[in-house]
């Protein structure tokens, strides 16, 4: 099936379909999700944690039995979840606030996120830094970049309850992670920080984990958070500084083309960096109203169209590769669809619908959607399926059929993002 505005019912019908795949196919005795898939090869660990990659998707398409299933297992569970990083919650509790928004057990949902909330407090945030890492018990004075995610869990929560405690967290953290990439070289958050009088050994063990850095997740979820800080009029002049002192660096390497996951000047940009930037350029742009947000976007984006058209219409995962990435072209596309909205150039929205085509065509099978082939002609290069990535196709397919404004329409711009 290929997508034309004339079939938005067959997006539905298809997002129907992988709701049932996921029931049938994808979950443990307890209905929780299990990780996916290698060929005929089950994974079955529990992805509890990336509740927020399925719950809001699968709730739109007859999913809420499912969503009640996990529900009630975090209920039962929520003082014994596993979670041995402090990331672990991130995607649980904005998972469970934006499915509060849209599901039936709205209450339920949003009463466990500040539950799980008050446990982060209590575990991983000293003193307004946020630590990451445990061992026999005990929390260590280590940072993962990652979790400057934190921010946005704790602007989402003041958001939805007024309680200006998490305003003052949000607050407190945007601090603590400045102080971070100030300090750093790059001027951006890397890998792990430790301001303990230990660290020094830390550090001299495994320098690279203390100097080298990952632009997705742990710089891009960091500016997510600083736009909404912005956006609900956090300590607003703060946010903005920090935010145009990281978004500076990263706008020097989609200028030249070298937007990778490491920041090494000398390779090419990354589909997973790539789609990261420009959503949140959008984002920028949309709220701020300042150009200098848009153009490094565009000009990353030219950088991509300007590839040979391959016979599977997808891009490679790096830009000189020939290999896909299935959740990495479902995120391009809607940040396609973004730029398409902030610019009105209709070239975004055409290459958007052609990767969902090529997904539809080249990624789609029996079991679900796996995770890579060759663009150039439809090679199967990975059988992997992971469970997270087939929900979270819903996103697109959801975006697309209604066709709406990202930005005009708050259910839908809450249900583009991706952390």
């Amino acid at each position: 099936m290929q997508y034309s505005k004339n079939n938005k019912d067959e997006l539905t019908d298809i997002a129907r379909e992988i709701t049932k795949l996921l029931r049938d196919k994808y979950r443990n005795k307890d209905g929780v999700f299990i990780q996916g898939r290698v060929g005929e090869e089950i994974i079955t660990n529990p992805i509890i944690d990336d509740f927020g990659d399925v719950a809001p998707f699968i709730s739109l398409y007859g999913g809420e039995d499912m969503c009640r299933d996990h529900i009630f297992f975090i209920q039962k569970n929520i003082n014994n979840l596993g979670f041995k990083r402090a990331f672990a919650y991130t995607d649980l509790i904005l998972g469970l606030i934006w499915y509060s928004r849209i599901g039936e057990m709205k209450k339920e949902s949003l009463e466990l996120a500040i539950q799980l909330a008050e446990q982060v407090k209590d575990r991983w945030v000293r003193g307004g830094k946020t630590y990451s890492a445990s061992y026999l018990g005990m929390t260590l004075p280590i940072t993962n970049g990652i979790d400057s995610t934190f921010i946005e869990v704790w602007t989402e929560l003041f958001r939805e309850t007024g309680d200006s405690k998490y305003s003052s967290l949000a607050t407190q953290a945007h601090q603590y992670f400045r102080s971070i990439h100030t300090e750093h070289k790059s001027k951006v958050i890397p890998l792990h920080y430790t301001d303990s009088p230990f660290g020094f050994f830390v550090k001299r063990f495994y320098a690279d984990k203390f100097s080298n850095v990952n632009v997705m997740k742990d710089n891009t979820n960091y500016l997510f958070g600083l736009l909404d800080m912005i956006r609900l009029g956090v300590d607003v002049e703060l946010a903005k500084d920090s935010f145009d002192t990281v978004h500076q660096v990263l706008s020097y390497h989609a200028k030249n083309n070298s937007l990778n996951n490491s920041l090494t000047k000398d390779v090419y940009s990354d589909l997973l960096s790539s789609f990261s930037f420009i959503d949140l350029s959008c984002d920028a742009y949309k709220l701020i109203g300042e150009v200098k947000y848009l153009e490094p976007a565009k000009q990353l984006a030219e950088y991509w169209l300007s590839l040979p058209v391959s016979v599977t219409k997808l891009f490679p995962n790096n830009y000189n590769s020939q290999v896909s990435y299935f959740d990495s072209e479902t995120d391009m596309a809607i940040a396609l669809l973004k730029l398409h909205e902030c610019t009105n150039d209709i070239r975004y929205h055409d290459k958007a619908i052609e990767l969902l085509n090529g997904i539809l065509k080249f990624h789609k099978k029996e079991n679900g959607f796996i995770l890579q082939v060759n663009i150039n002609d439809g090679l199967v290069m990975s059988e992997s399926i992971k469970t997270k990535f087939v929900a979270l196709f819903i996103k697109l397919l959801h975006l697309v059929s209604e066709g709406g404004s990202i930005y005009k329409d708050e259910t839908l711009f809450m249900l583009a993002k991706d952390r």
